[in-house]
């Protein structure tokens, strides 16, 4: 079953790579420019191999960071509206007409899993009512990593996924057989209190419990859901790092979408603004 996991996105990967046209560079960070002597360097096929990598990793990386009422779904709205933010923001300041439709294609594919995702949270949010199973998480993590990669920003993409990747570095060594791995590695629950109580597993929502003492599941979920929306912090300074110094002009006003997108600041910014307020206004549905 796990090598099928792996074995299936490798291939559904492969005609997406085939129709990636854009560029295999990468921007050297300014401190190491002087020890790499380049400020742009291409990696060619190692880039294809990385954005093969990601298509897999993506697409399990949800499936492994799971089981509580709402996390799985939770995590893709999370991200999906960080994706959302993060091309409508490079559309905005951007003047280059390939790069701009390169990001409404991704806003075309991450839209509709944002919208779906929103109303499936209602049914999927602690008590739930519907449960999602690796149909959808798979469906979820390809879909993120098609909208990253086709989108060109397939770097800051990664970035979006820091919890996942955090999850998945303390799932490998049970995933790859060298510590013994159960089926489920879920949390206990004790009927007599309602909370959860970490075990020894390598996840994040035990280590979360172990971190943090026993709590309820809701309150485990809201918790893991704040942090994946903070590790979008320097993931909003990475996804603008080029566009240094471009700021946009306008006043304090009560907080619309419309007046977020008018705020004076860097871009940076700008996306962790709207991009509370897009989270904000889910909250209000719960």
């Amino acid at each position: 079953m796990k090598s099928r996991k792996l074995a299936l996105p490798s291939i559904a990967a492969l005609p997406l790579l085939m129709a990636y046209a854009g560029h295999t560079t990468i921007i050297i960070p300014k401190p190491l420019i002087p020890y790499v002597g380049l400020e742009i360097l291409d990696l060619g096929w190692i880039y294809k191999l990385y954005m093969w990598l990601l298509a897999i990793f993506c697409t399990n990386s949800i499936n492994i960071h799971a089981g509580l009422n709402g996390l799985e779904v939770g995590q893709t709205v999370v991200i999906s509206s960080a994706i959302l933010v993060h091309n409508v923001i490079q559309i905005g300041v951007s003047s280059d007409p390939e790069y701009k439709q390169a990001h409404a294609f991704s806003i075309y594919l991450v839209q509709p899993l944002f919208a779906t995702s929103l109303a499936l949270l209602s049914y999927n949010w602690y008590p739930s009512s519907v449960f999602v199973g690796d149909t959808y998480t798979y469906f979820a993590g390809m879909t993120m990593a098609v909208a990253g990669i086709l989108g060109h920003f397939s770097e800051t993409l990664l970035i979006f996924f820091l919890p996942q990747v955090l999850n998945f570095l303390l799932s490998l060594p049970q995933l790859s057989g060298y510590i013994p791995c159960p089926r489920h590695r879920l949390p206990r629950f004790d009927p007599q209190t309602g909370l959860l109580t970490g075990t020894n597993d390598g996840t994040l929502v035990n280590l979360f419990l172990r971190q943090f003492g026993r709590m309820s599941e809701k309150s485990l979920c809201i918790l893991l859901l704040v942090f994946q929306l903070c590790c979008h912090r320097p993931s909003a300074a990475a996804s603008v790092s080029c566009l240094d110094g471009y700021s946009l002009v306008g006043t304090n006003e009560t907080a619309t979408l419309e007046n977020l997108l008018t705020v004076g600041g860097s871009s940076s910014v700008v996306f962790i603004k709207v991009q509370d307020y897009l989270i904000a206004q889910v909250c209000c549905i719960f």
